[in-house]
This record gives structure tokens, sequence and C-alpha cells, in this order.
């Protein structure tokens, strides 16, 4: 049976395998070769990388920030993303019936 890994998320707010299981188990070696990995990540197939992978955690957490425009005065927000929506609902304004 496979060794479970628990991940202690208290150094940091990154995983740290090494207090729970030591840099010699299984688990700390595989942090350490994670570690040396550019995006963090272990490759696990057996074909050899052509091209570089993107990160796509990176690319959808950059487009969701972008989305929200959180990190910009509401004011100075852009007339994209979320705001755009707002923009285009609000104010709620009622229209007059036909006579």
């Amino acid at each position: 049976m496979a060794e479970r890994v628990k991940v202690d998320r208290t150094k940091e707010g990154k995983g740290n395998v090494e207090a729970l299981y030591g840099a010699d188990s299984y688990a700390g070696k595989l942090q350490a070769i994670a570690a040396k990995s550019p995006n963090n990540r272990v490759n696990f197939g057996s074909l050899k990388e052509v091209i570089p992978i993107s990160d796509l955690i990176e690319i959808q957490t950059k487009s969701y920030a972008d989305f929200l425009q959180a990190d910009v005065r509401p004011d100075e927000r852009l007339d994209q993303g979320l705001q755009a929506a707002f923009k285009d609902i609000f104010p709620a304004q009622t229209t007059a019936a036909p006579d």
C-alpha cells in the first residue's frame, strides 16, 4: 500500500511534508524535486517534454484577477469583466409601458 502523504500548511502557507516525514522519506524527496522545478511540479510521464508546458493555474488565477479588478480603485477600473457587467445592469432603470 502506498504511503499516504499528509501536508502541513503551517510553514509560510506552503506544504511542508519534510516536517512530518523527514527529508529522506519518499514525500520529502518529491517535495525537494518539485522545489527545483520552475512551477513546483513533478512530471511522472515517460515522454520527454518537447515544449515547455504553460502554468495553467497561474493563467487562470491571473485571468480571474483581471476579471475582478479587486486591486484597482472603483473609479479607476477598466470597463471590462465584472465592472462591465455591473455598469451594464446598474443602476436599474424602469421603462414606461407603451400607451
